[in-house]
């Protein structure tokens, strides 16, 4: 509801914002649109209807004749406008089509007057129905219906004193009923815009508060998920974390041992780290550890989890994968590294990794494998590094725990 004044208006029953009452209207369609046309519907009918009792007073001849097409004139025009009802919504809720609807009703009733023999009571009681439907039956705008229903009031006092001249006591009586009406009818209609305007704040504010209800929500899982994130990711490569890490890790393990399938294990470390973090500084070497990440990321495919263990390890495991085809791919993500560069402006910083690659038994735990393939990479270190060592010898005299 921010922005916007929910205020209605005391004289018009409609809210004084444009931008409200135009909502409103679009909120109303529907529910107009089925009332409009079971009330054309239903009056057309009667104003037809009527038509039997016109030709039982009437009899045959030239003013029933005209009593009769003006009924179907005036109902037929209702019919279309139940039928382009919902196609032309916008003029039904803002008052034209019900208003010509109601003012062909009213015009044709005081045209049929004149010819229909009965005593100016029988006319008045002819209006009073129309009055009823005018401001109550047919669903129409408070301002509108009222113009139009105390206009044709004045059309028929001044029909009934011009033609039928009636006395005094008569008048008095029919401008008190036609007041009394208008004035009863008025308060209905502008009753009945205020409590659908009151409703339509009430639905408002509803709407309004599940929507920032619903925002909570997700800005409430959108600060989980950053946290849930911060917990699983490291944050300055994007790779999961030890921590998470190693729960995948087991369930990987596991799967592998169900599906009775191979499964490798690579450990990886940037050769001379220290060094290179006291030559370039922190920010070089921040540097470093993210183009590894990204080139481990690279040659990431499947069910392979890759994460950042610290410092300047990282892991990478290869469901699927037996240990010729895991030191295939360790030797090409090691070319990718040597090829890749840290920018420093005015050259390039090339750097190496060594490389330390696990085959998994049955039954092995993370642990294990885990230490088998750090063995691996201190003997590629101690060999020369920038190069490739596996763990196959040491699995003979490793006791899994």
């Amino acid at each position: 509801m921010t922005g916007h004044s929910y205020r209605i208006d005391p004289l018009f029953a409609e809210f004084e914002d444009p931008e409200v009452e135009r909502d409103f209207r679009e909120y109303i369609r529907d529910i107009r649109v089925r009332d409009t046309r079971l009330a054309v519907g239903m009056g057309a009918m009667f104003y037809v209807a009527f038509a039997i009792t016109d030709f039982l007073n009437v009899g045959a001849g030239r003013d029933y004749l005209e009593i009769l097409l003006t009924r179907m004139a005036v109902a037929g025009l209702g019919i279309v406008a139940a039928v382009l009802a919902r196609r032309y919504w916008v003029w039904l809720v803002n008052g034209v089509i019900p208003t010509l609807v109601i003012a062909s009703a009213s015009t044709g009733l005081l045209a049929i007057t004149l010819h229909r023999p009965f005593e100016i009571g029988w006319h008045g009681m002819s209006l009073m129905l129309m009055l009823i439907g005018t401001y109550v039956f047919i669903p129409n705008r408070f301002i509108p219906a009222a113009l139009v229903a105390m206009l044709s009031s004045l059309a028929f006092l001044w029909l009934m004193l011009l033609n039928f001249r009636p006395g005094p006591g008569t008048v008095i009586t029919l401008i008190t009923l036609l007041v009394v009406l208008n004035i009863l009818g008025i308060m209905t209609a502008y009753r009945i815009s205020r409590m659908q305007h009151e409703s339509y704040i009430d639905a408002a504010v509803l709407q309004s508060a599940n929507a920032a209800l619903q925002r909570e929500v997700r800005q409430r899982e959108d600060l989980e998920d950053e946290l849930r994130t911060l917990l699983e990711r490291d944050p300055l490569t994007g790779l999961p974390n030890r921590e998470h890490f190693f729960p995948r890790a087991d369930a990987l393990l596991e799967a592998a041992g169900q599906r009775a399938e191979s499964l490798a294990f690579i450990v990886i470390d940037v050769d001379y780290f220290r060094q290179i973090n006291g030559t370039f500084g922190h920010s070089r070497a921040d540097e470093i550890l993210q183009v590894l990440a990204g080139c481990c990321r690279a040659r990431l495919s499947g069910d392979m989890l890759c994460a950042r263990l610290g410092g300047d390890d990282f892991a990478i495991m290869l469901p699927g994968v037996d240990l010729p085809a895991a030191r295939r791919y360790a030797d090409q993500l090691r070319l990718d590294i040597r090829h890749a560069e840290v920018d420093l402006g005015d050259s390039a910083l090339h750097f190496t990794v060594s490389i330390g690659v696990a085959q998994w038994y049955p039954g092995e735990n993370i642990n294990s494998l885990l230490r088998r393939a750090d063995h691996a990479l201190s003997s590629a270190k101690y060999n020369g590094r920038d190069r490739i060592e596996d763990a196959s010898e040491l699995a003979g005299g490793v006791e899994w725990s």
